[in-house]
């Protein structure tokens, strides 16, 4: 009764709305109300975490320019997925970084199972998305990752990415399942610099690799394995016409996706990734990922983040902690290389079941800590 009375005031906490254009708002030139204060990205006004998130909050057209929150820092550290409550929908996550370490979009098939991270295509959906809770701005990211791009259609991906476009890129296309792409957009335009292949790397669809990308202020680098492929230089993006650097340089999160390329609107879009996409007799495609090492800028990681005062009212409203909690525990230290389904329990979201993931986690040492985790990720 206490978990479910939890999860009933943060639903209604979390998903306070109104559906209306922000710049349309009132009278049509008026931006949020103080009551919802947030612009989402999608033109709507609201209040909580799935509003007001950074990447997620549109500050110019919110009632304020600090509605929204500011973006949890970078944490040095390295996620092997051993809990699966790391991961928590979108529309669920409070605003608490320690709690969730990754969120997915509410269209996405996600989930953690036996040690990894795994996202799904299938014929329900065009995509599904990951994305972390914390931001990173310079640094070092390497993703040990097995690609969904085993068809025409299919994309997998693994970037670095802002909300106003700039992003940095690895690409699996399902035409051409031995290399991966290096490639970055900026301001959402893809640059006059073409993607770069990688050497052949057999079929990722079938094996893990290494996938790393170095990003400084004055380079970015592209990794295989601990194998160099591609350095884009900082000078070498100059646009003397616009008096400016094409070259990603603000925080960004980390996001993983898979989605269909096959089906899209855009012709260029469909040649590169192929078309149809085959989704016959319940085709699916699943990207997983191992582990992800996380290796911050020293200038610009920190793991002393303050929480919006409104998300640490209702912690403590609650009595909501992280304490004695690990996002990245791995109690049964079973899973295996090559594994990524095996007999669990646990149940794609949406549609969890709550019982299943209650019962894979009877060796956490607090059962106060498992409640409060529950209860801050509300898989009810």
């Amino acid at each position: 009764m206490y978990l479910r009375s939890i999860f009933v005031l943060a639903s209604s906490w979390l998903l306070a709305t109104v559906d209306a254009g922000c710049k349309n708002y009132g009278t049509g030139d008026s931006n949020c109300p103080a009551d919802l204060p947030c612009c989402s990205l999608d033109g709507k006004c609201g209040s909580g975490a799935f509003y007001c998130l950074a990447g997620s909050c549109d500050a110019a057209n919110s009632f304020s320019t600090s509605s929204c929150y500011s973006a949890p820092s970078c944490q040095t550290g390295k996620d092997t997925f051993g809990n699966i409550l790391a991961l928590s929908p979108k529309s669920k996550y409070i605003g608490d970084p320690n709690l969730a370490a990754w969120v997915s979009e509410p269209t996405s098939q996600a989930e953690i199972r036996d040690g990894y991270l795994n996202l799904i295509l299938n014929s329900t959906g065009g995509e599904s998305k990951v994305s972390s809770t914390r931001w990173i701005k310079y640094g070092a990211v390497t993703a040990r990752v097995r690609s969904a791009s085993s068809g025409k259609g299919v994309v997998s991906q693994f970037v670095i990415k802002d909300q106003n476009g700039n992003e940095i890129d690895f690409n699996w296309v399902g035409t051409n399942p031995r290399h991966v792409q290096a490639n970055y957009n900026y301001k959402k335009q893809l640059t006059s610099i073409p993607a770069v292949n990688s050497p052949d790397l057999g079929d990722t669809t079938q094996a893990f690799h290494d996938y790393t990308i170095s990003w400084d202020q004055d380079s970015i680098t592209w990794a295989v394995d601990g194998m160099s492929f591609r350095t884009l230089n900082r000078l070498d993006t100059e646009s003397i016409g616009d008096n400016d650097y094409k070259f990603p340089s603000t925080e960004s999160q980390i996001v993983f996706r898979v989605w269909d390329g096959g089906s899209s609107s855009d012709p260029q879009t469909q040649k590169w990734a192929g078309s149809p996409t085959n989704f016959a007799d319940g085709a699916s495609y699943t990207m997983s990922v191992y582990s992800v090492t996380i290796t911050c800028d020293p200038s610009n990681g920190s793991s002393n983040y303050t929480l919006p005062p409104d998300v640490a009212a209702y912690e403590k409203a609650h009595n909501i902690t992280s304490d004695n909690f690990s996002l990245t525990a791995d109690p049964d230290n079973a899973r295996r290389e090559g594994n990524s389904g095996g007999s669990s329990n646990v149940s794609i979201i949406p549609g969890d079941s709550s019982a299943s993931r209650l019962a894979s986690f009877s060796t956490i040492p607090s059962l106060f800590a498992l409640s409060v985790a529950i209860a801050a990720s509300h898989l009810y």
